[in-house]
């Protein structure tokens, strides 16, 4: 009897166990799940362009930059876009700290072709000397805007340079020989104009520079096809060539820019081509016995400076603060003031030169300036041609270059970029009044904009 009690307990322990599964339809057999495991974390969600968040594959999003700016990607200051497709930076704002000041301009400004008026003017402004539209000038009223100035009597429009008297207000404007008249004299900024004929046996001259020297009288750069180089002294239009080098016709590049540090120290660059393009003799050359209505022995004067650079020289600077009125031999006399300080630009190999023993020697300062690089113009900052010089910072340089603008804080042992990546910089011009910050520069591009200034 007992053995069948038991039976009938198990039976019915059994058939409780499938009710306890809460499905009669699951046999009694059926295994019993594990508990649920623990869900698999979500995937990453993929990269969206255009969500604002650089995220995944993307270099950065919209104002999300993963931290990158202009600088860390070794271009000039400015403001770094993220590409349409976020697949990298648009780095064509990265033009350093300048702003368009173009209004009213038109044309390609000349080499060296832009000059602020001499300091303590009432009105300051600036002039700017175009290839193909003569000169346009701007008053500095905010917006900058630029105007004309060739009225009726500039009539002709391809020019080659400006230069402003140190003490003001001459201004003296050369252009090509391709008409009558290829120099010009304003007596009142720019206002009107004389139109003027420096030629040679009636016909014009080339002219590629000019210097308002005081208390003497002009220089002109000019080219002759007997003489080669030549400085044009005097009272213009009636200026005297004198070659330059040791004999008529011995150096045969073209003269591009002078540089002075007193009366008896004018320095002249000549570039290794004639005004054809065909390879010719170049180098710096300097005179120091000039006087009113004579003088003139352009002697060479760059030493140190490698043989396959001297054909490239394009333009010389001095700088105002180491003019000195120490005396110094000049042939079998002893004259007084000196510029000791000297940058020589070059047209390749991205190269410059200094000198500061008054150009007896000359070193290389390129160092963050690219290889191969034109070198055009170098601007300084001081404002003022008096003697000591007043200058905010002599140390303080600024480079064009034909890709881009280049700064130096300590003299030219080194180079940055500043602006304008890729480009070509034409000509430069720092505001000669005192400064209580980095001085207000102005820039030449070779782009459809054309001037920028610093912001």
């Amino acid at each position: 009897m007992s053995r069948t009690i038991g039976l009938l307990l198990v039976l019915v322990a059994c058939g409780d166990n499938q009710r306890l599964r809460g499905d009669a339809s699951v046999p009694d057999d059926a295994a019993v799940p594990d508990a649920a495991p623990d869900a698999a974390p979500d995937a990453p969600a993929p990269a969206v362009c255009g969500d604002g968040a650089a995220t995944g594959g993307e270099r950065c999003d919209g104002s999300d930059l993963r931290g990158a700016t202009c600088a860390s990607l070794g271009h000039a200051p400015g403001t770094l876009v993220c590409a349409a497709d976020c697949s990298g930076y648009d780095t064509a704002a990265c033009t350093g700290n300048y702003e368009p000041a173009s209004t009213g301009f038109t044309g390609t400004v000349c080499f060296s072709g832009l000059r602020y008026a001499a300091p303590n003017l009432t009105l300051p402004y600036v002039l700017a000397c175009t290839e193909d539209s003569g000169v346009f000038k701007t008053t500095l009223a905010s917006p900058v805007t630029w105007a004309p100035m060739n009225g009726t009597t500039i009539t002709n429009l391809h020019g080659r340079g400006i230069a402003m008297a140190p003490d003001g207000p001459p201004v003296y404007y050369v252009s090509d020989a391709t008409t009558a008249s290829n120099g010009f004299r304003s007596q009142n900024q720019g206002a009107s104009w004389t139109p003027q004929s420096i030629g040679d046996n009636g016909a014009p001259r080339e002219l590629f520079a000019f210097s308002f020297r005081r208390p003497l009288q002009n220089l002109a750069a000019s080219w002759d096809p007997v003489m080669g180089a030549v400085v044009l002294h005097g009272n213009a239009p009636a200026l005297v060539p004198h070659f330059v080098g040791a004999a008529a016709g011995s150096v045969t590049g073209t003269p591009r820019g002078f540089a002075s540090g007193g009366p008896s120290d004018v320095y002249v660059a000549v570039h290794g081509e004639t005004p054809s393009g065909a390879p010719a003799r170049g180098g710096i050359y300097r005179a120091c016995d000039l006087t009113a209505t004579g003088g003139g022995s352009y002697e060479e004067r760059d030493t140190g400076i490698a043989a396959a650079d001297l054909d490239r020289v394009w333009s010389i600077t001095a700088d105002p603060a180491s003019i000195t009125n120490a005396p110094f031999p000049c042939g079998a006399a002893t004259v007084t003031g000196a510029a000791m300080t000297y940058y020589a630009a070059l047209r390749g190999g991205g190269r410059l030169y200094k000198t500061i023993d008054g150009g007896a020697t000359w070193l290389p300062r390129n160092a963050g300036l690219p290889e191969g690089a034109e070198v055009h113009e170098i601007a300084i900052d001081c404002f003022s041609a008096a003697s000591p010089a007043l200058c905010q910072d002599h140390e303080l340089l600024y480079a064009a270059t034909s890709v881009g603008l280049y700064r130096s804080t300590d003299g030219g042992a080194s180079w940055a970029l500043d602006g304008f990546e890729g480009k070509a910089v034409r000509a430069l011009a720092l505001d000669p009044q005192p400064q209580t910050s980095s001085p207000h520069v102005f820039a030449g591009v070779m782009d459809a904009v054309g001037i920028y200034q610093s912001r």
